[in-house]
């Protein structure tokens, strides 16, 4: 991007990551990355609490569960800011759980477009393109629509060319690595497939038995 003649900041906005550990070591890796990139970084949950909401109901047939977008916290001081807290994010992909991934793409993509056109920037593209894991094409449609909605260009590129680059890069400085996609259902998903080769291996051993 930079050898496009763009000049970047990168902002930190990840609802969906649980649990508020993994949250944490995911930002701090966010931040050493940006320091080592010299890249500017904004946090959405140092922003006002105001500017911490989500942007846009999850789905257009939401009906009314998309009033838990206007979720307010009422937990003591010393609690997660809105942007790290969990309960909004459960509560609105409750009895959705199918479409959370949709819902998760559009929320980060809309929040960042908000964020872009408060702060004056032209454009905004998303690190979820650099993923082999993701729906580009779902990605890059919502992106357009919402650039279109927001006047904020959106900038589709697939990063995925760097994907072996960005491994290497990224144990050579230590950056945290995470291990599952962001929320709680990703994290179930992942390490329940471990336990289902784990006790594959187990059946199959020599002397093994049911």
């Amino acid at each position: 991007l930079r050898a496009e003649g763009h000049e970047l900041c990168g902002f930190f906005f990840n609802p969906n990551i649980h649990p508020l550990a993994e949250y944490m070591r995911r930002r701090e890796g966010a931040g050493q990355a940006s320091a080592r990139l010299g890249v500017p970084m904004l946090y959405a949950d140092s922003m006002p609490t105001g500017q911490q909401a989500w942007t846009d109901p999850w789905l257009e047939d939401a009906g009314p569960r998309s009033s838990m977008h206007t979720y307010t916290p009422t937990a003591p001081r010393y609690s997660p800011p809105p942007a790290a807290d969990p309960r909004p994010w459960l509560q609105a992909v409750a009895d959705r759980e199918d479409g959370r991934c949709l819902f998760c793409w559009r929320s980060r993509l809309q929040k960042t477009a908000k964020i872009a056109s408060i702060k004056g920037f032209d454009a905004f593209t998303s690190t979820l393109l650099y993923s082999r894991y993701q729906d580009h094409e779902r990605i890059r449609s919502l992106g357009e629509s919402i650039a279109e909605k927001t006047g904020v260009s959106f900038i589709y590129e697939d990063f995925r060319s760097g994907w072996q680059e960005g491994i290497r890069i990224s144990k050579e400085w230590g950056v945290y690595r995470q291990q599952y996609c962001g929320c709680i259902f990703s994290e179930y998903d992942r390490y329940r497939r471990d336990l289902e080769r784990a006790a594959a291996l187990s059946d199959g051993a020599p002397g093994a038995s049911s």
